[in-house]
Parts: structure tokens; sequence; C-alpha cells
């Protein structure tokens, strides 16, 4: 896993090139749908969606709120093992305990 033992394993250069590429990549993607909507053709993902300024603060929050949480995953479990020197299922069933929140708070809701 390269964002655990990276640096262990010396970076492989894949990693960097696939890190590196994905900044023109997405360039060139938003570049061929404007042309394809300017030629009159049907956009995979029409760029004048995002004009509205309400939806690109939406879709801002929710890069930053999924990614902290991604990250907070990972640091919870290297901390759990690492840390608090549980095993690999100990700290899983810490996380199963966390899923168990995420599957009863939506059905408390609905019964209101």
């Amino acid at each position: 896993m390269p964002l655990v033992d990276g640096r262990q394993q010396g970076w492989p250069a894949w990693s960097w090139i696939a890190l590196g590429s994905a900044v023109p990549l997405a360039i060139a993607f938003v570049a061929h749908q404007r042309r394809k909507a300017d030629r009159g053709g049907v956009p995979l993902l029409n760029p004048r969606v995002f004009a509205s300024w309400p939806l690109r603060a939406g879709l801002i929050t929710q890069t930053v709120f999924w990614c902290q949480q991604a990250a907070s995953y990972l640091v919870l479990g290297l901390y759990l093992q690492q840390g608090r020197g549980l095993s690999p299922l100990a700290a899983g069933a810490v996380f199963a305990f966390l899923a168990g929140g995420y599957l009863i708070t939506p059905r408390s809701r609905l019964r209101r």
C-alpha cells in the first residue's frame, strides 16, 4: 500500500507518473467536453453545469469532507494496530462497531 509503506518501498516511479498525469488528464477531459458542447454534441459532463456557485461550493465541501473521512479511517486503523497493539481482527471489530452506527442512524430518522 503506497500510502502506508511507500517510503520503505522507495516510492516506485509509476506512482509519481500517475500522480503527475492526473491534472493534465483532467484538463484535457474538460477541454474535450467543452469542445463537444460547443459543436452541438452531447458531452458526458456538461461544463455549463459548473457555472452555478452553490453547486461548486457544495462539490468542494463534499470533496474536503470525504477526503478527510478516508484519511481518518486510515489513521484510525494504523493507530489501533500500531499504537494500541490490537490485532487486525480486533481493529476490524472496532470498524464493525462504527458501521453499526451508520446502519442505525438512517433508520432512527425514518421512524420520526
